[in-house]
């Protein structure tokens, strides 16, 4: 039989520029080529009040690298400037057309308030590897860590983030809904949960931790137990996601007509990419076997 392929090492280095103070990195395929893009989120120097920027790298493979012998080209895109304090990035089709956005968690400074600013991916519009200008999600918080996964199953990624600066519990794990619907031209998003305070958060990560189908928030942190007297001690918080029976597409707590009416307006779509909760089996697109499995839940209750 086919014999696995050995893992030989990695090859020679590349040395690429970045811009001040890299603080990150992330992959992305932003001009949709195949290719994952490289995209480095840089610090500036916020003691001097220099903002944040990111740095892009459209990423050309050849393609057959190892019998060819080309390198992987990067080529460096126009800098983007952010604001103050840029804290985390991720990476999700905030506005469902297929192509992946930048969400940027902005720290600000001891005088300048942070923010939650989206990036959306323009590569479509212009031919091109590019984003448009940064537009505000969230205003007037210290963003230290953000996240981008879709909680409610709507098809849109929501934003669990870390808030600094809450005056009751100086940090806080809260919970942004993506509020873009399709045909929207803008997105937005609203306060939809505050998860933990009395904690100090430091880093959030998203897995299915209790192993039910939902994705889950967990947020690592500091709590002190009895300043002068305690240290503080690590705690790590798992906020469960709600389930729900994959055909309630309404969430209404049963399968029934509602949910029919989302599924037949979904028709066709290609969830591929992003999941889409009218996709109830899962299997990347909505279309006949969904509608059979949606008839066969009829009527259950949830919860």
């Amino acid at each position: 039989g086919e014999q696995p392929a050995l893992f030989t090492g990695f090859g020679a280095s590349t040395s690429l520029l970045a811009g001040k103070r890299p603080k990150s990195v992330c992959p992305a395929d932003v001009d949709q080529d195949g290719d994952p893009d490289l995209l480095v989120l840089n610090e500036g120097d916020p003691l001097a009040g220099e903002g944040g920027s990111l740095t892009s790298y459209a990423t050309t493979t050849p393609q057959n690298l190892t019998a060819s012998g080309a390198p992987v080209v990067f080529a460096r895109q126009p800098e983007v400037p952010l604001g103050l304090g840029p804290a985390q990035e991720a990476v999700a089709d905030m506005d469902r057309d297929g192509a992946p956005d930048l969400v940027v968690a902005l720290a600000g400074s001891a005088t300048t308030s942070g923010q939650i600013v989206l990036l959306r991916n323009a590569a479509a519009q212009t031919d091109a590897f590019s984003f448009a200008q940064p537009v505000t999600l969230v205003s007037d918080i210290q963003a230290l860590a953000v996240q981008a996964v879709d909680l409610d199953y709507d098809g849109d990624p929501d934003l669990p983030i870390i808030a600094g600066n809450i005056p009751t519990s100086g940090a806080q794990t809260q919970v942004y809904e993506n509020l873009h619907r399709p045909g929207d031209a803008q997105v937005s998003a609203a306060l939809a949960q505050t998860l933990t305070a009395n904690q100090q958060p430091s880093l959030l990560l998203t897995a299915d931790e209790d192993q039910d189908g939902d994705v889950d928030v967990l947020a690592l942190g500091t709590e002190i137990v009895d300043p002068g007297v305690a240290p503080m001690q690590t705690v790590v918080a798992t906020h469960p996601n709600a389930s729900f029976h994959p055909a309630d597409i309404d969430r209404s707590g049963s399968v029934g007509p509602g949910d029919l009416f989302l599924l037949l307006g979904s028709w066709g779509a290609d969830c591929s990419l992003t999941p889409c909760a009218a996709d109830v089996d899962g299997d990347g697109g909505v279309g006949p076997s969904d509608l059979f499995f949606l008839l066969g839940s009829w009527r259950f209750v949830t919860g």
